[in-house]
């Protein structure tokens, strides 16, 4: 393992709930059944095509337009065009 990435307990990160995540970064979302949608951060979107999955044990989104998988913490470094390192330290606090 990385040095850099041994401070933080990743598992518990990606544990986070990615919609209170994404909320807390003022991301808009719409209800989709028991889950969350939103425009994909990972391509243009015109209509909102990624689906927060907030799942015990398996928090998670998936884009079904360009095939974007993520956890957690991927998802806060494409909110706040943040490094690795950067996204862990905002989320361990």
């Amino acid at each position: 393992m990385d040095r850099q990435h041994e401070q933080f307990d990743l598992k518990r990160l990606n544990d986070l709930n990615i919609v209170e995540v994404a909320r807390h970064s003022n991301i808009s979302l719409h209800r989709a059944g028991v889950d969350y949608k939103t425009n994909c951060l990972w391509h243009e979107d015109q209509h909102p095509s990624l689906i927060l999955y907030n799942r015990a044990g398996n928090q998670h989104c998936h884009c079904y337009t360009c095939g974007a998988h993520h956890s957690v913490i991927d998802l806060d470094m494409a909110i706040g065009e943040w490094s690795f390192n950067e996204a862990c330290q905002w989320l361990s606090n």
